[in-house]
């Protein structure tokens, strides 16, 4: 292994760059109580990555946001509740080959109790999915991405 590709490796152990995660959910709006498939891919960079998981994400959040008046002092009151979350993970058992694409097909069930996605005036609810493999260092992922539950 030559110097630039230590300096790679050190590179992506920090970042999380060995890798660009990709979500596909099948749909863009469900309803509560429904399954939802999700295909997670990870395109490997220029070195093999040691993955020990491909995992989903599921999270629900609310954000309350507006100004509030106190002994005649404005105050901007900004909340933030993570009101559900799930994890789905497949195992990896070999190294991921650089310069390759790897898929997994996940699914997880949504809450029947599941508040809808809601962006109102002061305050929103969002469902998020985020697509990541387990590696040593920093985890390569997709960013958390929003899906619409009715």
């Amino acid at each position: 292994m030559g110097l630039f590709d230590k300096i790679k490796q050190a590179t992506n152990f920090m970042t999380g760059g060995g890798a660009n995660v990709t979500l596909a959910p099948e749909g863009s709006e469900f309803d509560k109580a429904s399954t939802i498939k999700v295909k997670v891919t990870a395109q490997i960079k220029d070195a093999p990555l040691n993955a020990t998981a491909a995992y989903l994400e599921v999270r629900a959040r609310e954000y309350v946001s507006f100004r509030h008046q106190v002994d005649g002092k404005e105050h901007n009151i900004n909340k933030d509740h993570v009101g559900f979350t799930h994890k789905v993970q497949t195992v990896i058992t070999n190294a991921l080959e650089g310069k390759q694409s790897y898929d997994w097909d996940m699914e997880f069930t949504l809450p029947s109790n599941a508040q809808p996605t809601y962006h109102g005036t002061m305050g929103h609810q969002v469902w998020e999915v985020r697509g990541s493999l387990d590696v040593k260092g920093n985890d390569p992922d997709s960013g958390w991405i929003e899906i619409r539950v009715r």
